[in-house]
């Protein structure tokens, strides 16, 4: 039996539609049609019934990986080639030159990062790694702008936002996919 995936919308008004190319029809309502590509069905509905049996990795650690590395690149190009605008976007302050380059050289560290994920082999070193990253530069940075009262850093809002929820996101992925 095989059960469609990839969707794509056409608009027919018809109710039925036979695919001639394929083994199976598609039963439309009034105006939307959904045609899909073919995938097992035993396959999947295994893939999605122990996953979610096991009460996790509905994001698998190859997608929190892919995700990990999408952020620490764009944050470490951006360190790299405007580390000013990371200081006059999420806080009431001006950049001064010193700051500039501390944020320049900490670009380092990110775009390094992303390199180590991408072309590591071993895909749990990998996991734990970007995991115990993103929770530290979630600590570090965002969350403690934000919670560290003795601070008291001018924080920008609504843009300041950005960093907090994206470190939040990764942490909750990045732990997820590690309840396979």
């Amino acid at each position: 039996m095989k059960l469609f995936s990839i969707f794509s919308l056409i608009f027919l008004s018809t109710s039925i539609v036979a695919l001639p190319s394929t083994p199976s029809f598609v039963v439309a309502k009034t105006t939307n049609v959904v045609l899909r590509e073919e995938v097992d069905v035993n396959r999947l509905g295994m893939d999605l019934v122990g996953k979610v049996g096991r009460g996790g990795a509905l994001v698998t650690k190859e997608q929190f990986l892919m995700a990990d590395i999408a952020v620490n690149l764009l944050y470490g190009v951006q360190m790299l080639l405007a580390p000013g605008k990371l200081v006059t976007d999420h806080f009431n302050s001006e950049t001064s030159n010193l700051l500039n380059f501390f944020i320049r050289g900490s670009s380092v560290g990110f775009l390094g990062l992303a390199y180590f994920l991408h072309k590591s082999t071993d895909g749990e070193l990998n996991h734990k790694v970007a995991l115990g990253t993103a929770i530290a530069t979630g600590v570090l940075y965002p969350w403690n702008a934000k919670l560290n009262t003795a601070l008291a850093l001018p924080i920008k809002y609504p843009m300041h936002y950005v960093p907090e929820v994206i470190f939040i996101l990764l942490t909750i992925a990045g732990i997820a996919s590690g309840m396979e």
